[in-house]
This record gives structure tokens, sequence and C-alpha cells, in this order.
């Protein structure tokens, strides 16, 4: 497996963050900025959720590996580090095409991470586009670059345990529906809608499988 620094990549600019004396004054100002959810991250580590995934994906020949550490777990949002991490991803993935990699959203990165998203979003579409468009969703929960895809992960990951989470994740890096539809009527739980990604209501059995609602 290739390491994802062998490529050479952006720095990022030393004076590319926005300073705050805590984390609650960072997710004050990311609420301010539209991220009404910034405050819930999931209660697995990014640990928990390569390794689950890792699991799920083996007969895919894929590999998922965890690049959340570079993310500064500080109240300071280090506005260009998610981009940064996207760089080195996707510069490993060129000579990988089964690497894929992951950075997700803790307690402590959410500064970096959605004050990251809200960077990235206003460069490629403009400040006022960003904004309208950073309100009318949920803060994202995780960052997956695979091949020559670059996915946000739902924030419906923070209310899930990790072997849905889990599920979800395969599903997003593979695009087989297998690894997160119900197991009745074998319907996706994703759905693409003109407001955007919808994830239905899901029922789990003791058994760990997964049921739309309505089937139940």
């Amino acid at each position: 497996m290739e390491d994802p620094k062998a490529d050479e990549v952006p720095e990022p600019d030393t004076a590319a963050f926005i300073e705050f004396k805590s984390h609650e004054q960072a997710i004050s100002a990311l609420r301010q900025v539209g991220f009404a959810g910034a405050d819930k991250t999931p209660s697995f580590t990014p640990d928990e959720l390569t390794e689950a995934v890792n699991n799920l994906i083996t007969k895919e020949g894929i590999v998922l590996m965890d690049m959340t550490t570079a993310l500064p777990d500080t109240a300071h949002g280090a506005y260009q580090a998610l981009t940064i991490a996207g760089f080195n991803a996707a510069a490993a993935c060129k000579k990988d095409k089964n690497a894929a990699f992951i950075v997700m959203r803790t307690q402590a990165n959410t500064p970096s991470f959605l004050f990251g998203i809200h960077w990235s979003e206003a460069q490629a579409f403009g400040k006022e586009v960003a904004d309208t468009r950073i309100r009318s969703s949920p803060a994202p929960a995780a960052f997956v670059v695979f091949r020559e895809r670059q996915v946000l992960i739902p924030a419906a990951m923070c209310a899930v345990d990790v072997s849905i989470a889990a599920r979800m994740v395969a599903y997003k890096i593979t695009k087989n529906a297998d690894f997160f539809c119900c197991s009745i009527c074998r319907t996706p739980f994703i759905s693409y809608e003109k407001t955007g990604e919808n994830i239905a209501e899901i029922a789990v059995n003791t058994d760990g499988r997964m049921f739309l609602r309505s089937c139940v």
C-alpha cells in the first residue's frame, strides 16, 4: 500500500485558521454559519468505524484507511486542513485504486472539519451559495475519498451505532446497495431527491439485520 504522503501536495497556509478560546465558542460560531448540528458527533471512534468498514469491504478488495489525525484536535478552525487531507488522499488513490481514505468528524476536530467544509464550498460555489447549501443540510459526519470520488457521509451517522454507520460508509464507497438496504424488499435506505440525499427510517432486529419501517 502506497504511503499517502508520497506525492507532493499543497502545503497548508500556517495562518489559515480561525482562533477561538474554546470548543464551545467555535460551535457557537459554526451554528451562526449554518451548521445547526455542529455539536452532534458519532459516539464511536474513527478506529472503530474504520475496522468495522474494513470487515465489510474486504471481499471487495478495498482497504479503508483513517486520516482523521490530519485535522487538529483544537478549538481553532484550521479551515484548509480538510482540503489538504483530501489532496493527500486523492494523490494516494491515483497510486492504489483499491485504497480509500476517511476523515471522521469528532468533538475535538469539529472546528477544523466544519470550517473546512464551509471554506471548500465557498471556494467552489461562492460564499452566498455555500451559505445556502450549508443551512439546508445537516452537518456531515465524515469525508471519504475513493478513486476519483470525494464523498460526504451524512450527519445521520451521528445517531446510529458503529455497525450501521459502517454499512452506510461501505455503501458510499462501493455503491453496492447490498451493504445498506432493507433485508425484505432490498430497497436501498438512501435515495436521492431534488432537495438532496434522503435516508429512510430504519428498523434493526437483534441479529443486526436492517429493514425499512414500512416493511416491518
